[in-house]
């Protein structure tokens, strides 16, 4: 009765009380340091304020995908728009306080989902994720005491008691954030730096060369795997899990860095670097064209992979010398169809003729140079000759 009564007044609102969003990450010092050095956690929290929703259509009970919500609320206007702060502790103390430099957008629609004795299931809860749209949940039972209709419309429509978000698509990408500003933060790389002093002897009783071949190999099986993974989730039909991606606490990322730790022992830094590791990266688009294939790409052939290389904005271009060495350096050339082969020659012909100008914009820096030529020893010649570099500093 309780339960029917809560969606019918959600029903009729024009609007909802909602509390803020928060995601929390933190990071303990490294087992190596324990009792040794410096122990300092690291601990980061997203979050914002309550905010009012304002509805426009509201639907009850109506499938979507795998669940049926009892809520789901278009939001009124189409783009919501949102801000959130991030704050900082170090070893439990206050360390900074942040405002966020651009605002999220919220979905076009919520879930809200009303429980009374019974919460939200873990089968549910999976396929709200797998859904991935925000879902707030209701707790009626957790209100407590006997309420009349007027007070249970306020509570429902204007107050935050019992209400939480069990999921919200900003927070996995806010959590990324996070994650990457512990890794850049001040005690994090003290950190680092000291691991790699540890660990520097066994790095360098190996050559360069066979860590590099490590890199590779890890790199290509975790990339790999994720566009097997995505592939699978395009077929995936029922109600099961869908299957997840590897992440960086999987073994072979940790193959990943634990080569790019070593390569750095060796005098080669940023073997680790976004630029470099991503899915559209450096090192998978090389890749793609060195195996004639997609690698971290959900494509078949090499020249597909340059196409969107050669399609991408302007602030790539300045990676493009990169690439046609690498074109050159394994052949790709001899797998193009003649239409492939001209507008390869008409995108190269452009990088040559920035390169001429001094066009900033075709002018790459240094910083992958001595890694690149290790990783991809068919292209060291190549990269050698600075071909392409932005003019040295005076």
């Amino acid at each position: 009765m309780l339960h029917r009564e809560v969606k019918a007044i959600l029903e009729s609102a024009s609007s909802i009380a909602t509390p803020g969003l928060e995601v929390v990450v933190e990071r303990d010092p490294p087992d190596e340091f324990a009792g040794e050095w410096e122990t300092a956690s690291i601990r980061k929290m997203w979050m914002t304020g309550p905010r009012q929703l304002d509805f426009g259509d509201v639907r009850l009970e109506k499938k979507v995908a795998s669940i049926v919500p009892d809520v789901i609320a278009d939001l009124n206007p189409g783009k919501v728009h949102g801000w959130g702060g991030t704050m900082t502790w170090v070893a439990g103390d206050f360390d900074e306080d942040e405002e966020d430099t651009y605002p999220f957008t919220w979905p076009a629609a919520i879930l809200v989902e009303v429980t009374v004795t019974h919460g939200i299931d873990d089968e549910k809860l999976r396929r709200i994720r797998d859904l991935d749209m925000p879902t707030l949940e209701i707790d009626i039972g957790s209100l407590g005491g006997t309420v009349t209709r007027e007070n249970l419309r306020d509570l429902v429509v204007n107050q935050l008691l019992g209400k939480r978000w069990v999921h919200h698509p900003v927070l996995r990408a806010k959590r990324r954030v996070l994650e990457s500003a512990i890794d850049e933060h001040p005690v994090t790389l003290r950190y680092r730096e000291r691991l790699l002093e540890l660990r520097r002897p066994a790095y360098l009783a190996q050559p360069a060369a066979y860590w590099a071949a490590r890199y590779i190999s890890a790199m290509t099986s975790f990339h790999d795997a994720n566009v097997g993974i995505k592939r699978a989730g395009r077929k995936h039909v029922g109600n099961g899990p869908k299957p997840q991606f590897l992440g960086s606490d999987s073994e072979l990322w940790q193959q990943v860095e634990e080569a790019s730790e070593a390569l750095a022992a060796h005098g080669l830094p940023g073997a680790l670097d976004r630029m470099m590791v991503d899915e559209s990266g450096m090192v998978t688009r090389i890749l793609s064209i060195q195996q004639n294939r997609g690698v971290g790409y959900d494509m078949n052939t090499g020249y597909q992979v340059l196409n969107a290389i050669m399609q991408s904005g302007p602030d790539n271009k300045r990676w493009h010398t990169i690439y046609t060495m690498a074109v050159k350096a394994y052949g790709l050339e001899a797998h193009f169809t003649k239409a492939q082969a001209d507008s390869y020659a008409r995108w190269r012909q452009s990088i040559i003729d920035g390169v001429d100008l001094q066009d900033v914009t075709y002018l790459r820096p240094s910083t992958y140079d001595k890694v690149l030529g290790v990783l991809f020893p068919e292209m060291a010649r190549g990269i050698a000759k600075k071909y392409g570099l932005q003019p040295e500093p005076l």
